[in-house]
């Protein structure tokens, strides 16, 4: 891979870069200082790793932004912006609104440090305030369809979790053939999603309640997805989590069925199946059983309707077939 673009480059007469944030398989990620907008933050993601001629650059630049066209039509609180796609040299970069905060993966190691997990009050108040914006997503037709500990960040100051880094981008990536590696980044998404059609169906919803799942049981327990996952009998070993509420556990299974159509239909459905641990008291979600971890402390805030979108905007799509809630978990 080609070394990082270095600290202090201007680029598009505008994003002056200030260090790396992160490395991923399509390049580097950067942290940026918008000089039309004096101390305001942005993320610059290199698409693509290609070696394409800079003749070409702009018209590929179009097509990007083209097919991307409904990421930047969203405006959601807990989604950053989308600003543009920019050329440098024979790079493609992504330009987005900077998120200050901590990604959950840190805040799951930090647990670590201190033998503890998140407490089954704290998954279920995080699934509450995901939900509303995977919805908003899903009925303007996008997929995240990279949602892990490393894309959803607890914002500060008000902690609401922000769903980053879309794998749509990579989606748009492969489509154009800007990249040879075609393996999602988030390696649970091969875990158990392949069932009898025999294919991942990326352009549905139900992957992204698949992958917050998985990241849920990976904050319930600390443990990876290889671990919680047996691929020989292509099952989840719930019995590593421990005692789970029994709602919560339904809840989580069939999110996490093998047949994407035997998931849950919509992010709705989910919350409507969630709801009455929402309105439970804190004590009544206990906190997880463990035989390596100790239970973390109670949160410091009680359960509690998401500020982005009470459960009656979740619920208003249209009855249908395909969504009326169902708790039931198909065996498989």
């Amino acid at each position: 891979m080609h070394p990082p673009i270095l600290p202090g480059t201007l680029l598009h007469h505008r994003y002056r870069l200030l260090g790396v944030l992160a490395q991923s398989s399509t390049g580097w990620t950067y942290l940026a200082e918008d000089q039309k907008r004096v101390g305001d933050l942005c993320v610059l993601k290199e698409v693509a790793a290609f070696e394409p001629t800079s003749d070409y650059l702009p018209t590929l630049r179009e097509t990007f932004q083209q097919e991307a066209s409904r990421l930047y039509e969203l405006h959601h609180p807990q989604i950053p912006r989308f600003r543009v796609v920019i050329t440098h040299l024979d790079r493609l970069l992504w330009v987005e609104e900077y998120i200050p905060g901590k990604n959950y993966r840190t805040l799951l190691t930090e647990r670590l440090a201190q033998a503890a997990v998140f407490s089954e009050a704290e998954v279920v108040q995080l699934l509450w305030q995901v939900l509303p914006v995977l919805n908003y997503i899903h009925r303007r037709s996008v997929i995240h369809g990279n949602l892990s500990l490393d894309t959803l960040i607890a914002r500060e100051p008000d902690r609401l979790p922000v769903l980053t880094h879309f794998g749509t981008v990579q989606h748009i990536a492969n489509k154009l053939q800007l990249i040879t590696q075609t393996e999602p980044e988030f390696a649970p998404i091969r875990l158990g999603f392949f069932g009898a059609e025999g294919t991942a169906l990326e352009n549905d919803r139900s992957l992204d309640f698949y992958t917050l799942a998985v990241t849920m049981l990976m904050l319930l327990t600390g443990q990876s997805p290889e671990t919680l996952y047996d691929s020989q009998k292509q099952t989840w070993q719930w019995q590593l989590l421990g005692k789970l509420n029994s709602r919560l556990t339904r809840v989580l299974k069939q999110m996490l069925l093998q047949k994407p159509k035997l998931r849950y239909h919509s992010a709705a459905q989910i919350a409507q199946a969630l709801k009455p641990l929402v309105h439970a008291a804190p004590e009544a979600i206990g906190a997880p059983t463990l035989p390596t971890f100790a239970a973390s402390p109670s949160p410091s805030i009680a359960l509690h309707e998401p500020r982005t979108a009470p459960i009656e905007n979740l619920s208003s799509e249209p009855v249908t077939s395909e969504s009326v809630a169902s708790e039931s978990v198909a065996t498989e």
